[in-house]
């Protein structure tokens, strides 16, 4: 009987774990979905009108470490961060951060 009690809670930590990884990942399946739908809206890439009006509502910072925790260098270009580096930060992860001019050279590409 307690192997059968340690083998549900195992399972219900298990698919607990699932459904927290689900929610957390959630925003950013929602915002790379919308944006392949918009491209297969318009048939392919966005165009340099929605890629500048993206671009202009970016909004920047400067990276502070303690705000920004233990990631340290900028996905984009692989570069350390330094403190009066300026960087954006997603909306659909605050984890999510890029120095801001890697960014704005990602999304105007």
């Amino acid at each position: 009987m307690l192997i059968f009690m340690i083998a549900i809670l195992f399972l219900a930590s298990f698919f607990i774990l699932i459904f927290l990884i689900l929610l957390y990942s959630a925003p950013c399946w929602y915002y790379s979905i919308r944006e392949q739908f918009i491209r297969a809206i318009q048939g392919g890439d966005i165009d340099q009108s929605e890629s500048d009006n993206i671009i202009s509502r970016i909004k920047k910072q400067t990276y502070d470490p303690k705000i920004q925790g233990e990631n340290n260098s900028c996905a984009i270009c692989m570069c350390d961060f330094d403190e009066k580096d300026e960087i954006t930060v997603l909306k659909c992860n605050p984890a999510h951060f890029y120095h801001s001019e890697c960014i704005i050279r990602w999304i105007a590409e």
